[in-house]
């Protein structure tokens, strides 16, 4: 059954008219993609449309179960209709990469990373608020597929639950890297998150991409974890210790693949290929035969000023150690050893962990092991002068304590409305960057 046979049985409000004109729009139309994105706007609107009707309807009653029926009927042929669509798009390496620092720790919100392509977001940690910045990096939630926890504390994860409630229905699966039981602690969570007055609010799905399922790998990263459990030699090695976070950690080396070369259009325009799949395929690196007989390699349409032996891949590595036991662990992983003796190279060493571990004898010997000129080490722990980043929340706080002073009282750090737009770097005696909210690094 099609799509829209599926809506026309299910969804009684909508007109003939309307219905032959969409049926037009698609077997008519000369622009598919036009009318792929018409339908989908018209899905948008209708649903708006029920959204609305919903509220005015008493809790129970039947015109409010034939509203959400219906409202559920165009939300699954919403879905169809993207899936459908998201589909027929070829994944390819992105050309640019960034790394963003949404929070240090320092204020506001706990430490919280962005890894940054330029469609798609992947975030290192989810604590609270994470949802309140998210507008501040011009990504909408259903732009991020994957979230790496370092740590199952609630200091990383309080903001997962509140950041699923902000996506949109449509979203493809979240997956949740690292650590397990953080989907257990989500699915805890779920029957209080999930409805309100009897209505499902939660759109996503969670799966669970655990550290010893193996390396993680897409058309952007490698994603390569390192288990971190709390181990110490003896007889007791293995004792159970109180808090889950010292228990197990993960640290990540994430490897950028090699980004594919960029496609000139004025070169696309001038050889004269249509527009669709075909220019797709040139930009995944295939040749292509046009409709006159032409054949159109790769080499063709590249960018002139572009130079091939600088698309090489780019190696991060995220570490937040809680325990020094977890520490010894990751001293001892066999994956970090080739950039221990030198034969390998890290670009970036990005460090969460806490200030009672990462000043530690043992920690600051391993930051020393990479040269400060070729690898940039970026601290973003809690430590450094505080940095006020969430205006809202000292507007709120303000508002509040209006209704008594000593119950709301100011926040921490004082802010008066003015942020410190000094961009330059703080970098502490070693040569490594303390790390500020809304930092970009460039692009890898």
């Amino acid at each position: 059954m099609t799509v829209f046979s599926k809506l026309i049985n299910r969804t009684p409000f909508l007109s003939s008219c309307r219905i032959q004109h969409l049926y037009s729009t698609i077997f008519f139309s000369t622009d598919r993609s036009a009318a792929d994105n018409e339908i989908l706007a018209y899905y948008q609107k209708s649903i708006k449309e029920k959204q609305q009707q919903l509220h005015k309807h008493v809790q129970g009653s039947f015109k409010r179960r034939q509203t959400q029926a219906e409202l559920s009927n165009l939300r699954e042929a919403m879905i169809t209709s993207e899936q459908k669509k998201q589909s027929q798009i070829i994944e390819l390496a992105p050309s640019r990469i960034s790394l963003e620092i949404m929070s240090s720790g320092t204020c506001n919100m706990e430490p919280c990373l962005l890894l940054r392509t330029l469609t798609r977001g992947y975030l290192i940690n989810c604590p609270e608020s994470t949802s309140r910045m998210l507008p501040y990096t011009s990504l909408r939630p259903n732009s991020i597929n994957d979230i790496l926890i370092t740590s199952p504390n609630i200091r990383r994860i309080g903001g997962i639950s509140g950041f699923m409630l902000s996506q949109e229905h449509g979203v493809a699966p979240t997956r949740i890297h690292g650590p397990k039981f953080v989907r257990a602690y989500l699915e805890f969570l779920r029957p209080f998150a999930d409805a309100e007055l009897g209505e499902v609010k939660y759109p996503g799905t969670v799966i669970e991409q655990s550290w010893d399922s193996g390396s993680y790998k897409d058309a952007a990263f490698t994603i390569n974890y390192i288990p971190m459990q709390h181990f110490e030699p003896g007889a007791d090695a293995f004792k159970p210790v109180k808090n889950l976070d010292e228990r197990e950690s993960v640290a990540y080396l994430i490897e950028t693949n090699p980004c594919l070369r960029s496609i000139d259009m004025f070169k696309v325009l001038k050889h004269k290929v249509p527009k669709g799949p075909l220019i797709g395929k040139l930009k995944a690196g295939e040749s292509i035969l046009l409709p006159d007989g032409r054949m159109i390699t790769p080499e063709d349409v590249y960018m002139d000023d572009e130079d091939p032996s600088q698309l090489k891949d780019s190696k991060v590595l995220i570490i937040d150690a809680v325990t020094m036991p977890q520490l010894n662990r990751f001293m001892a992983s066999p994956t970090m050893q080739p950039y221990f003796n030198g034969s390998k190279k890290l670009d970036y060493i990005v460090h969460l962990t806490k200030p009672e571990i990462f000043d530690s004898e043992l920690y600051q010997s391993f930051s020393s092991k990479f040269d400060i000129s070729k690898t940039t080490q970026i601290i973003a722990n809690g430590t450094g002068a505080p940095d006020p980043h969430l205006e809202s929340v000292y507007r709120l706080q303000a508002g509040h304590s209006l209704i008594d002073k000593n119950f709301f009282p100011s926040l921490w750090p004082n802010f008066e409305g003015i942020i410190n737009g000094e961009s330059s770097k703080v970098i502490d005696k070693k040569g490594r960057i303390f790390a500020r909210p809304l930092q970009r690094y460039k692009q890898m």
